[in-house]
C-alpha cells in the first residue's frame, strides 16, 4: 500500500469518528457538533494531504479488504486522476465543514445539530470512497452511504422536511438503479467487477 493510500484511508477513519462522536454526543448539539466540527476538518485536512502527496510523486496503489463479498473484497485506490478528485472532495468538505458549524449553530431551533454532525463527516467519507472504489461492489457501497447520508442532512430540519427527504431518497435510488445494470453488464463482459477487469474488456 502506498503512503498516500494510507493516509487516505486514515483520513477516512478520522471522519468516520467524527460522525461516531456526534452519535455518542446525539442531544448534547453544541458539544456533538464541535468535536465533530474539528474531527471532520482533521480528516479533510489529511485526505487533502493524501491527493497532493499523490499527485506530486504520480504515485498509484491499491488496498483489499480481507473480507471479501460474493462479488470479490472490496477494492480502494489512488492514482493521480483519483487524487485530483479527493482534492476537490477534501478542501470543499473541510471548508462546508466550518461554515457549516457556524450555520447550524445559529439554527439549532429548526435544526437537528446533532443529525447534522453525524451525517456530513459520513458522506465527505462516503464521496472519498466513491472517488477511491476499484471495483463496481466498493463504489456501489460508498454510493449508497453517500445517499443514506445525504437523506439524514436532508431531514434534519424536522418533521416539515420528511417528504422532500423521501422524494430526494427515491430519486436517488431511481438514479443508482441503472448504475447497478451498468456495472452487471460490464462484469459479464470483463469477468469480474473489478475496475481493471472492465477496462481491460
Amino acid at each position: 500500500m502506498s503512503i498516500p493510500l494510507a493516509i487516505a484511508l486514515a483520513a477516512s477513519a478520522v471522519l468516520l469518528l467524527a460522525a461516531l462522536s456526534a452519535l455518542v454526543l446525539w442531544r448534547r448539539d453544541c458539544a456533538s457538533l464541535r468535536v465533530s466540527t474539528a474531527l471532520a476538518v482533521a480528516g479533510c485536512a489529511l485526505g487533502a494531504a493524501a491527493a497532493i502527496a499523490a499527485l506530486a510523486g504520480g504515485t498509484t496503489g491499491t488496498v483489499a479488504s480481507a473480507w471479501r463479498t460474493p462479488l470479490g473484497p472490496l477494492t480502494l485506490g489512488i492514482d493521480p486522476l483519483t487524487s485530483f478528485f479527493l482534492l476537490c472532495v477534501a478542501v470543499v468538505g473541510g471548508l462546508g465543514a466550518l461554515f457549516g458549524a457556524g450555520y447550524v449553530d445559529r439554527q439549532r431551533d429548526t435544526l437537528n445539530a446533532s443529525a447534522v454532525a453525524a451525517g456530513y463527516p459520513l458522506l465527505i467519507a462516503a464521496m472519498a470512497g466513491v472517488v477511491l472504489a476499484r471495483d463496481a461492489m466498493t463504489f456501489l457501497l460508498a454510493w449508497e452511504c453517500m445517499t443514506l447520508a445525504s437523506f439524514f442532512l436532508v431531514t434534519a430540519e424536522g418533521e416539515h422536511a420528511a417528504r422532500p427527504g423521501l422524494t430526494y431518497l427515491l430519486a436517488s435510488q431511481l438514479g443508482v438503479a441503472p448504475l447497478f445494470v451498468l456495472f452487471a453488464l460490464l462484469a459479464a463482459h470483463g469477468h469480474g467487477t473489478g475496475f481493471d477487469a472492465i477496462r481491460a474488456a
